[in-house]
């Protein structure tokens, strides 16, 4: 445990004031939470404190909302979780739950395949520790010509060895992989995947509608052909818009197949909310048309997130964090002689903000945030909400959206 994490106690303590409680804002509301359970949350009026809790009422302004739910990370605080040692990346998932994030899935880029296996043995202890909820591989079954940040030289033709070696390296671990459905034996990894409980997610790739469509379909046969539990049975899909074609009124490619699915309940769409790799225009648009149940919103973050300018390892590469004159940081990778993005600075709560700003409805990106990340990791019944019973995952922000105190399993991290 870390010196600044205060050991849960069975005192019961609770907050009183506005709250983003199941999914609805209350104005004024009482959060009570004893040990690491919520234990009431709702309007104040009907608060019985039967726990004599402690109470802590908030500033004008203030809000608590639930702890926030990042599927696609990979770092923060100038570690790289995927060259970082097994206390490298216990200290940037601790940066990370004092960012306002209380659940994460680690990602990993590509890399040689001693160098992955490494990353993954890394990683799974921070898993094991409950640091983290755990493990998605982004790749390395990708397209190179989609590889963005990726490191080319790491991207395979899909091996099922190769693959089950990864997956069973990460002990139960590894949760989720990225791969390109357009390659040879894509059908094959996919059910390979699904038996082994890990969720299939397509990105970094060239697909046509037609193969991201028929790819869909095929994923979620095998998802509920599985049976396995912990899991949504709808695949996901990697950082809709990047590293993918440009959608095209007569060549809808792989974005029009996904959003079609997502619309119809047949994919969940990740989002990287930071206006950088997707406009918020766009991503207003998006949440028209496809219905909350079916969007992420993730950080995508790599080591430079809540860190001054520099450089910073993703993976092999040497990505550049500069400061933009709007105040936001980019990072950014040369790739023959271009600048590409190469992962997100912003936290989740950074997203939030920006993201509300530009006219998304609060209680949308809070569920994109919360709610439908924790079902995707099966762990609809333990977080991402504010409920009875749930795990006390809570975080107070101020008015710009700044956390102010964060609560983890009942442990005070700010």
């Amino acid at each position: 445990m870390y010196a600044d994490a205060q050991t849960n106690s069975n005192d019961a303590r609770y907050f009183r004031g506005k709250a983003y409680v199941d999914g609805t804002v209350v104005e004024d509301a009482a959060v009570s939470y004893q040990g690491d359970r919520i234990v009431y949350a709702g309007p104040f009026a009907e608060f019985r404190n039967d726990e004599s809790a402690v109470e802590t009422a908030l500033p004008e302004g203030h809000m608590v909302i639930p702890g926030l739910v990042d599927l696609h990370v990979h770092g923060i605080a100038g570690v790289d979780f995927s060259t970082a040692s097994a206390d490298d990346v216990a200290r940037g998932l601790h940066e990370l739950h004092r960012a306002g994030t209380t659940t994460a899935q680690i990602s990993l880029v590509t890399l040689p395949h001693a160098d992955l296996l490494t990353a993954i043995e890394q990683c799974t202890s921070a898993c094991h520790d409950n640091l983290a909820a755990g493990i998605h591989l982004e790749g390395p079954f990708l397209s190179p010509d989609r590889a963005g940040a990726q490191d080319r030289s790491a991207i395979l033709d899909i091996d099922l060895e190769l693959a089950e070696e990864l997956v069973l390296a990460g002990e139960g671990r590894v949760r989720c992989m990225t791969l390109a459905p357009e390659l040879p034996r894509s059908s094959e990894l996919v059910e390979l995947l699904a038996s082994h409980g890990v969720l299939p997610a397509f990105g970094h790739t060239n697909a046509s509608a037609q193969q991201m469509t028929a790819a869909l379909a095929e994923a979620r046969e095998q998802l509920e052909s599985a049976g396995f539990s912990g899991y949504t049975e709808v695949p996901l899909i990697t950082h809709l818009f990047n590293a993918m074609p440009v959608f095209h009124h007569r060549e809808p490619g792989a974005v029009g197949a996904a959003l079609k699915a997502a619309s119809l309940r047949g994919a969940v769409l990740e989002l990287i909310a930071d206006g950088h790799h997707v406009d918020y225009e766009v991503l207003n648009f998006v949440f028209r048309i496809v219905q909350s149940s079916n969007i992420v919103i993730v950080s995508d973050s790599m080591a430079g997130t809540q860190a001054p300018e520099g450089t910073y390892a993703l993976g092999a590469a040497e990505v550049n964090v500069t400061r933009q004159a709007s105040g936001d940081f980019t990072a950014e990778l040369m790739v023959d002689g271009e600048p590409h993005l190469a992962g997100g600075t912003m936290t989740l709560l950074d997203a939030l903000r920006e993201t509300t700003k530009n006219g998304v409805e609060l209680s949308r990106v809070l569920d994109a945030m919360t709610k439908i990340p924790a079902g995707v990791l099966g762990l609809e019944d333990e977080l991402g909400l504010i409920h009875r019973g749930f795990r006390a995952d809570l975080v107070v922000v101020d008015q710009n959206f700044e956390p102010t105190e964060v609560i983890r399993a009942g442990e005070k991290l700010r």
